[in-house]
């Protein structure tokens, strides 16, 4: 650990998160790691955010679960969970350095996913789909930070904005659940992790509200890059100040 993170900073960083989020259908992981991996070590930071985001998430399931295409979120799901025991034995086992180097160019590369321009669809999307959930249960397993690969897929297929938001919402719920589960069963989930997570409830709580109240009233345009902005940021600080 490389610092005890006030609980101001913890519900700022985590608050933030949370708001973007909830606009957005994704960005929480993104942008809090980076920064949480700058104050805890990394094996503390990953399971802090996932069971923080797990009330988040569950509130956000409630509101757009008529959305939501079961089909396509049990088979990113299914492929994500193969790949999940790789990441989360390398969240387990890899120095604290590299992890942070992860975080970083995950972060990094989810902004370039972001901007660049990305295309026709793609003909085959079933075997995409397949590969973009490995690699987020891969990647969410040593990281915390499921989506950026499912985020580009379906910025690429141009799925529809309400139907791509509530199946990201969907699929999170279920894979933040299962890799907590194998945090637990490899002695990642501890008192100090529960401690944290109540400690900015207060935060995120704010945040939830916030963004539900604005997800009308303001274009979303405007989050999409606030939240970009701060997950390049964050990724950037995270491989600079690594050590």
């Amino acid at each position: 650990m490389l610092t005890e993170p006030t609980p101001l900073l913890l519900n700022l960083i985590l608050g933030v998160s949370a708001c973007v989020s909830t606009i957005t259908g994704f960005g929480y992981a993104l942008i809090a790691m980076p920064f949480l991996v700058l104050l805890l070590n990394p094996v503390v930071a990953a399971p802090v955010v996932l069971l923080s985001a797990t009330p988040l998430t569950l509130v956000l399931v409630v509101e757009c679960y008529r959305q939501m295409s079961p089909r396509r979120i049990l088979h990113l799901l299914l492929f994500a969970l193969l790949g999940m025991p790789l990441g989360v034995h390398g969240l387990a086992s890899l120095p604290s350095a590299t992890i942070r180097t992860i975080v970083g160019a995950t972060s990094i590369a989810a902004v370039l996913v972001l901007v660049i321009r990305r295309g026709e669809p793609l003909v085959r999307e079933g075997v995409a789909r397949s590969v973009a959930g490995m690699l987020s249960g891969m990647i969410g397993g040593v990281s915390g930070m499921t989506g950026p690969p499912v985020v580009l897929l379906g910025l690429k297929q141009r799925w529809a904005h309400g139907g791509f938001r509530a199946d990201l919402i969907g699929y999170f719920f279920l894979l933040h659940g299962s890799i907590l589960v194998a945090f637990g069963q490899v002695g990642l989930l501890d008192g100090g992790t529960l401690d944290f997570t109540l400690h900015s409830a207060p935060g995120i709580t704010v945040g939830l509200v916030l963004g539900l109240w604005m997800k009308r009233r303001v274009d979303g345009e405007i989050y999409r890059r606030l939240a970009i902005g701060l997950v390049a940021v964050g990724g950037i600080s995270a491989i600079v100040l690594r050590h």
